[in-house]
């Protein structure tokens, strides 16, 4: 069975693990959003991320595996690969195959000169390989690592670019969060909105999703989500989730995620937490009492957050 999701701390107790191999999976937030993903992993030194699904590294990803010598990133969907994700580990046997995606502009050019010095490998044994004899980078075409932007670039080899071709251009951005979704109180059976804004380079469409706690959102959310576009110079996308009846179960973290053909984006997390209004489920009486002598009068309130009486 594939897992697209890794629960944050689930390898904290495994200090002396050696070698992982998470290959043939679904992933993609755990690596492009997240930076704990491999906390507990200092003596880890080899890393096999092969086929998944992952667009991005998040720059701080691999900062918890500072022993990390082999990483294999091939057959995944990559479109920008910052230096700053590996730039801090030495000596590493970096595998990058089957990629024909990449954005092709300034940023690529550390990964385009490791690759004609041939200090990343164009091709590393999957677990679908077991029984295939590993092949190196000087025996591999070159069309291992094909460029998909900008449109002149596309199906060209990156090892085959001239490095004055690759700049960097605002067409070239992923999207961008104009406006984060903001952390709010719902009332319980009542309604709530969240908002979040993305702006998108280019003639790209940006296609915007909810997710809560890192999940996409069930098609059968009562309210049902609202989406506006501006066009000008760049995309200008606001999506509103409205939640309608809100129950307990709607509590959790919301975020958006923005995706066009140049990447993806991920905006902040917003924690939505559920309050009831107090409700009095016991009420004073009326009392008579004589003159002089105590009077004792009660009432009970339930609600969340506790209500406070006096």
């Amino acid at each position: 069975m594939c897992s697209s999701d890794l629960e944050e701390g689930l390898f904290s107790a495994l200090n002396a693990l050696q070698a992982l191999d998470l290959s043939n999976n679904q992933l993609s937030w755990p690596l492009e959003d997240a930076q704990n993903t491999f906390i507990g992993l200092h003596q880890c030194k080899t890393l096999n991320l092969a086929n998944n699904l992952i667009r991005r590294l998040h720059p701080q990803v691999m900062v918890p595996l500072p022993s990390l010598r082999q990483l294999n990133l091939s057959a995944n969907p990559l479109t920008w690969f910052p230096q700053t994700a590996v730039i801090h580990l030495q000596r590493l046997d970096l595998a990058v195959a089957d990629v024909t995606t990449l954005i092709c502009d300034c940023k690529v050019t550390w990964l385009q000169a490791n690759l004609n010095q041939q200090s990343i490998r164009l091709a590393a044994r999957t677990r679908h390989q077991k029984h295939r004899h590993p092949t190196s980078s000087t025996s591999m075409p070159h069309t291992s690592v094909l460029c998909a932007h900008p449109p002149s670039l596309a199906g060209t080899p990156l090892r085959e670019v001239d490095v004055e071709d690759l700049r960097c251009s605002k067409e070239l951005e992923p999207p961008t969060f104009a406006q984060q979704p903001r952390s709010q109180v719902f009332l319980l059976e009542g309604t709530g909105r969240l908002e979040c804004s993305v702006e998108g380079s280019g003639n790209e469409t940006v296609e915007v999703e909810w997710r809560k706690n890192h999940e996409e959102l069930p098609t059968h959310v009562d309210g049902g989500v609202q989406m506006s576009r501006s066009l000008g110079p760049s995309q200008r996308v606001t999506s509103i989730l409205e939640l309608r009846n809100v129950s307990w179960a709607d509590g959790g973290r919301y975020q958006c995620l923005a995706k066009t053909a140049l990447g993806v984006a991920y905006s902040e997390s917003a924690n939505v937490t559920v309050h009831s209004a107090p409700t009095f489920v016991k009420r004073p009486n009326n009392v008579s009492v004589r003159l002089g002598s105590n009077a004792k009068l009660e009432c009970a309130a339930t609600g969340f957050p506790a209500p406070e009486i006096g």
